[in-house]
């Protein structure tokens, strides 16, 4: 769960509209992708991941950060990239949407400059911005809204990350329903909210985690905050309440929510009803489905004005569990959809995943499923007649083009590996190689319409790519989690896991120039570190431990970061010959002073290794906010750069991360020092700066750097915010490069404005949540109309 907060914000702290021409950098450049930019994408929908509908059976869902709506059976645009925004700018995604029983419809739209992010509502056929973010609250503070519910009177309640809060907003008054730190009725503070839902009268029903555990379930009601249930709830024959998922409130003030108990009494779990200060199991645990299963547990409830409960539900069948969606009404039960049966779509249900289950007063049926081949579909229920409505592949009018480009890998061609978001097509990588003067070449490697062998894919986790261009992927596919994928020139084939491997690969993972593949996984023999080579996966001893980062030599040499089992430390491990080795553990004392303090694991750190076996990487200090480069070689470990060390320009360094190593054992780091933010290089025992906020290279002006990568010449490819609100990815060639035709741009260096370690934390994490927010979206991590919560249980 990520606040967004829009590039210009940024700009504006950075003051960059006054910076003044100073001096030319050395380093020649070429933008090689931005913002806005054609992707050679197909013209397909991804992934839906939201929708919802009103009583008259309007249907709008969300999908590769775009909003459609449903007319006739076609795919419609509603609120898209590029899209120009009220009070300015453009929208560079719509999500987070909710449409009332009467048609209105709020949504999160992110603006690039000079407009403003926020909530936004179309109605009356005019979109018009409600919440910008910045909006103070009655309580003093300064929101972003998300994931709002809209009531049948327009009144809405809604979520704000940081300070996390739920609140209300009534015809424009602003008021915090609950926030994190209160005290709950019955006892602990709430920390996380979940799940809410609201009616006319402003009654909001919501699932908050609690502190210092637990969970439950509450009512909010003129003001007053009234405990449903919670975690340790005793039931009369002595079984104890273990949590609530899924709930729903009508205008009469009925609660239907879904319940487990810690004791598994069946007859105090299942389906539960709210009213009149009153709760009952309405449907327990262990009762037979009309497809002959029995009830587990529902987690995706929706209730209308005349009782009639739609909800999705894990079920048993036999000795396996299924999925299902069902209709209880005047205590008879329909059956919507279930796991293994054919869909309208020529699919098949699947067992895996979570529905989102919605019912209007029509007694209509949104259902939102996990299918068999492809990724989630839409389907309405009535009549006793399923429809499909739109999923995966559905041709979109609309030319894909991307939103931010981030550069993952760069070839020794200097052919760069990115990944974006496109609109359509949603999260996807592809290749970018510069070509004479202004041309480059933009290639299509994968997104979650692309199909292989195991079905299509539906979440890819990393990518990696080696010198020569091959590119391998861990990706989870519509028929299983965990699948390493090789594209070396003939398309994506699946060379490790999928359902018949004893292996379950994850992500980190890393490619060398033999095509080996080195990536995190479990199965049969354990986890750790496995190595693909000639068709199979080999676990290496003493790998254990959970990892956020590796990477492979031609030599299997290996580095990554690891948080092993306790007594081991986390930090930065080497492996070589079988044999693991700590180069940079936890409390360790770091070269050049401080200990090493990793208390947790972040792919900025590292590690990268180099053919010599070279490993470079990123630590954190002990020293209040230090951090430092590191360089292992030849059994010796020194600092390369770190807080407090002086750049070039006679300021001192800050806080560096995200190092990347050449065979000659040059790095490209990320650098803040006391006057700008950068990317740059160390070599031949100095460091070199590349390009800093306020450069202006060609006529766009930088507001921000990141992601160095490097290549075997020195060549360095990196990410700029710029300060118009856009994104490119860059090349730069030092000034010996005797090749020079493929650049086509220079560098005037400008005068920053000096950053202090907050900001800099700040621009960091504006850019990192404007990703997140969509990684977090294709996780379904976080939404409250999807009837899912972050992977807690």
């Amino acid at each position: 769960m990520f606040a967004y907060a829009r590039t210009h914000v940024l700009v504006m702290i950075l003051g960059l509209s006054s910076i003044q021409a100073l001096a030319q950098s050395a380093f020649t450049y070429k933008k090689l992708v931005d913002t806005g930019e054609t992707a050679p994408a197909p013209h397909e929908m991804g992934e839906i991941l939201e929708s919802s509908f009103d009583d008259h059976g309007l249907i709008v869902y969300g999908a590769d950060n775009g909003l459609f709506y449903d007319s006739e059976g076609k795919v419609n645009l509603f609120g898209f990239f590029d899209q120009p925004a009220p009070g300015g700018g453009k929208f560079s995604a719509s999500w987070s949407s909710n449409l009332s029983s009467t048609g209105k419809l709020l949504f999160r739209g992110e603006v690039t400059s000079p407009g403003v992010s926020g909530l936004f509502m179309y109605a009356g056929g005019k979109i018009t911005s409600v919440i910008p973010d910045g909006t103070v609250a009655s309580n003093g503070v300064a929101v972003s809204a998300y994931y709002p519910v809209i009531s049948s009177n327009g009144d809405f309640a809604f979520l704000n990350e940081a300070p996390q809060g739920l609140y209300l907003d009534s015809k424009g008054t602003i008021t915090p329903i609950a926030v994190a730190g209160q005290a709950a009725p019955g006892g602990g503070t709430f920390n996380v909210f979940s799940q809410y839902a609201i009616n006319k009268s402003d009654q909001v029903a919501f699932i908050s985690f609690l502190s210092p555990s637990g969970e439950g379930l509450y009512l909010a009601s003129g003001g007053t905050i009234t405990k449903i249930i919670a975690t340790g709830d005793t039931f009369s024959d002595g079984s104890a309440f273990a949590f609530p998922d899924g709930v729903s409130i009508n205008e009469s003030g009925q609660v239907a929510f879904g319940g487990v108990n810690n004791n598994g009494s069946e007859k105090f779990e299942g389906l539960f009803q709210y009213s009149g200060g009153q709760y009952n199991v309405i449907l327990s645990t262990g009762t037979t489905m009309p497809d002959g299963s029995t009830l587990n547990f529902p987690f995706a409830v929706s209730i209308n004005n005349a009782g009639q409960i739609a909800f999705g539900s894990s079920t048993i069948v036999g000795t396996s569990t299924g999925l299902g969606t069902y209709i209880f009404s005047a205590g008879n039960l329909t059956e919507v959809a279930v796991s293994g049966e054919s869909a309208p779509n020529g699919d098949v249900f699947s067992d895996s995943g979570e529905y989102n289950v919605q019912i209007n007063d029509s007694g209509q049926v949104l259902l939102l499923s996990p299918m068999t081949y492809h990724a989630d579909a839409l389907f309405s229920f009535s009549a006793r007649k399923l429809t499909y409505v739109a999923g995966e592949g559905d041709h979109v009018s609309e030319t894909p083009a991307f939103e931010y480009p981030t550069p993952v890998a760069i070839a020794a061609n200097n052919e760069v590996l990115f990944s974006d978001f496109t609109f359509p097509g949603g999260s996807g990588y592809f290749l970018v190689s510069p070509q004479t003067g202004n041309h480059v070449s933009i290639s299509f490697v994968a997104n979650s319409t692309t199909s292989v062998s195991d079905g299509d894919l539906d979440y890819i986790q990393a990518a990696a790519m080696n010198d020569s261009g091959e590119v391998a992927m861990v990706a989870d596919t519509s028929e299983d989690y965990g699948n390493i994928l090789l594209d070396s020139g003939t398309g994506l084939n699946v060379v490790a896991g999928g359902p018949s491997s004893s292996v379950s690969p994850s992500q980190p993972l890393s490619i060398n120039n033999s095509g080996q593949v080195a990536f995190y996984g479990y199965g049969s023999s354990g986890s750790g570190v496995f190595l693909y080579s000639d068709g199979q996966s080999t676990l290496l001893p003493g790998t254990s431990g959970f990892l956020s980062s590796l990477a492979v030599n031609d030599s299997d040499a290996m580095a990554f970061f690891s948080t092993p089992t306790p007594p081991n430390q986390s930090g930065i491990y080497s492996y070589a010959n079988g044999v693991v080795t700590g180069l940079a553990l936890n409390g360790q004392s770091a070269p050049g002073g401080g200990d090493f303090s990793y208390s947790y694991g972040s792919p900025r750190f590292g590690p990268v290794i180099n053919e010599s076996g070279a490993t470079a990487f990123a630590a954190p200090l002990s020293v209040s906010d230090d951090s430092g480069i590191f360089l292992s070689a030849n059994g010796t470990l020194s600092r390369i750069v770190g807080t407090g060390d002086l750049a070039a320009d006679g300021s001192t360094f800050e806080t560096v991360d995200s190092p990347s190593i050449n065979a000659s054992g040059e790095i490209a780091f990320w650098g803040a020092t006391t006057s700008e933010i950068g990317i740059f290089v160390y070599g031949n025992g100095a460091i070199t700066k590349v390009a800093g906020t306020g450069d202006v290279i060609g006529k766009e002006t930088l507001a921000y750097l990141d992601y160095p990568r490097i290549t075997d010449s020195g060549d360095i490819a990196f990410l700029s915010l710029l300060s118009d609100g856009t994104t490119a990815i860059y090349l730069a060639q030092p000034p010996t490069k005797e090749n020079t035709k493929k650049m086509n741009l220079t560098l005037t260096s400008s005068r920053p404005l000096r950053p202090n370690a907050p900001l800099v934390m700040e621009m960091r994490g504006r850019y990192e949540r404007a990703v997140a927010v969509r990684t977090l979206q294709l996780h379904h991590a976080f939404d409250p109309h999807r009837n899912e919560i972050d992977g807690s249980r």
